[in-house]
């Protein structure tokens, strides 16, 4: 009996460990495994945030990474000619606006669009002498300038609204506003030249000789225009000038009663004509500035008196009564009265012996 539990027992553990094995297989094959489960992503830390200056195709700052939830912190400030920076805007024409202080809320990379405000500028008129409707107006960067005004100017033609007094780039309604800052347009003008020439007066013969008796008087005289006096060595010639523009005028008092009247009042030292100083106007001048100005005054049907003077303080008056030229501005073009020498015809006859040109003298009539 012991003999058989001896041999029994190595084949019972030997049946148990082979039944064993098999059923594990067994039950290893059979097992389905569970299904995976979904993942669940996480949130993005940071986002890119792109610029768009809203004018040009591509942008002049490099993209930036913000964190969810935090401030965008600093943002640039982009500068555009003619344009005022009003902010960066989450679309180009309408979204919302963002600060440095705005929280990022947007979960994916985005784009932040610059937007603008066109700038006005003031516009000062300078008529430079003239009357104008207007003195300033605005206008607004890269539009057209609009309707300017046309200011007037007694005795000159406008030429245009410029840049510069002189010279300079003309700025007509059609012109595309470039300026950066409020500015001044002046205005250039043409002078007028006269439309009618004025005829010689071919004076009587006894006229002329009426004349040298003043012109003799060779003591310093006192000579009074409106509110104003001076001395003159030779104050004949100046009085024989006034006599012949008051009577163009048509004044009564012909040249032979004012050199009667004149001799009666030097040996007081004054010439005296009574009522005539209010009626007279005296512009000191230079012969340049001198030119134009005898050009305005023919063409308002005006006479005038020059006063030429020399280096030497020498002076000697005639009568500008006429023009022959076009627009050439010179002086032997003017033609004048000389009652000191008859042969002088044109005002560069007496500049050439006498001097340049000094004063003007003429009749409000």
């Amino acid at each position: 009996m012991r003999n058989f539990f001896k041999c029994t027992i190595p084949f019972l553990l030997l049946f148990l460990i082979l039944f064993a094995d098999r059923s594990l297989t067994t039950n290893a094959a059979s097992i389905t495994p569970s299904p995976t489960a979904t993942a669940i992503p996480m949130p993005k830390a940071t986002v890119q945030v792109n610029y768009d200056l809203n004018y040009k195709t591509s942008s002049s700052y490099e993209d930036k990474m913000v964190f969810l939830g935090k401030k965008y912190g600093k943002l640039p400030t982009p500068k555009r000619t003619g344009y005022t920076f009003k902010g960066w805007y989450t679309d180009p024409t309408a979204g919302k606006k963002v600060k440095s202080s705005t929280k990022v809320t947007i979960t994916e990379d985005h784009t932040l669009y610059a937007r603008w405000k066109v700038n006005t500028y003031k516009v000062k008129l300078n008529a430079r002498g003239g009357k104008v409707s207007k003195s300033n107006c605005k206008v607004t960067y890269g539009s057209k300038y609009g309707t300017l005004p046309t200011p007037t100017k007694t005795g000159y033609t406008f030429k245009g609204w410029f840049t510069k007094k002189t010279k300079g780039t003309q700025i007509t309604s059609n012109s595309k506003v470039k300026i950066t800052k409020n500015t001044t347009l002046y205005a250039q003008w043409d002078y007028q030249y006269p439309k009618i020439i004025l005829q010689d007066y071919n004076l009587p013969i006894n006229q002329y000789y009426s004349f040298p008796y003043v012109q003799t008087q060779t003591a310093y005289q006192r000579v009074m225009l409106g509110n104003s006096s001076y001395s003159l060595a030779r104050s004949g010639c100046l009085t024989c000038n006034i006599a012949l523009i008051m009577t163009y005028y048509g004044n009564e008092t012909l040249p032979t009663q004012l050199a009667r009247n004149t001799r009666l009042y030097t040996s007081g030292g004054a010439l005296i004509w009574g009522s005539l100083p209010n009626r007279w106007s005296q512009e000191y001048c230079t012969t340049y500035v001198a030119l134009p100005r005898l050009y305005q005054l023919l063409s308002e049907g005006k006479m005038a008196s020059v006063c030429l003077q020399n280096s030497y303080g020498g002076m000697h008056w005639v009568t500008v009564y006429g023009y022959s030229g076009g627009k050439d501005i010179s002086a032997d073009k003017f033609l004048i009265f000389d009652p000191g020498k008859y042969s002088n015809k044109t005002l560069q006859d007496v500049i050439s012996q006498k001097g340049n040109v000094t004063r003007i003298i003429y009749m409000n009539n």
